[in-house]
């Protein structure tokens, strides 16, 4: 019997020690990373703002060479969508472009697997002379109380080493165009 309260005492210890972290931690992450392409503006953007040319550069393509995706509206436009589904490392879900200029693509991101969440997320591009400069942008929100367990985990690292690459994957390939 003292054992099961000293257990109960641990789990409520425990949760409690949980809600506090989730009252201070920070929900919100903002994550970016830049690269320069040795290319003119216009053929990056124009290359990046088709879904259909996304798995060439994508840094989830490789982890699920079985990933199934479909596009549906008009490809490159607002309104078009890109639906994955794949393996634990790709999750499912759906991108949509919101807004798109000459310098900017606006998507919302919506993950239904692993967990089911929605996240603004941004492409945008400088001319830089004969180059371009491309920033790839994720805004993410963790809601309470699991932004408490985030802060055992260093999100922009982890995104970001995912945009890192694609970013260089989008290198290779307009710079070989």
């Amino acid at each position: 019997m003292k054992l099961l309260k000293i257990l109960l005492f641990i789990l409520l210890g425990l949760g409690a020690l949980w809600v506090v972290l989730g009252i201070f931690a920070t929900k919100d992450y903002h994550i970016e990373r830049s690269m320069i392409i040795d290319a003119p503006k216009e053929m990056v953007f124009e290359h990046a703002r088709y879904f259909k040319n996304f798995e060439s550069w994508s840094p989830w393509a490789k982890l699920d060479p079985n990933m199934k995706t479909t596009v549906s509206g008009a490809d490159g436009e607002v309104g078009a969508t890109y639906t994955w589904a794949g393996n634990d490392d790709v999750g499912a879900g759906k991108q949509i472009v919101k807004a798109l200029t000459a310098d900017r693509i606006d998507y919302a991101l919506h993950f239904t697997e692993p967990y089911d969440s929605m996240s603004p997320t941004s492409m945008r591009f400088e001319a830089l002379g004969d180059s371009t400069k491309v920033t790839w942008i994720f805004d993410m929100h963790i809601a309470f109380p699991w932004n408490g367990l985030a802060m055992f985990t260093d999100i922009d690292a982890g995104v970001g080493k995912d945009f890192a690459k694609g970013l260089e994957n989008l290198k290779t390939v307009c710079e070989a165009m």
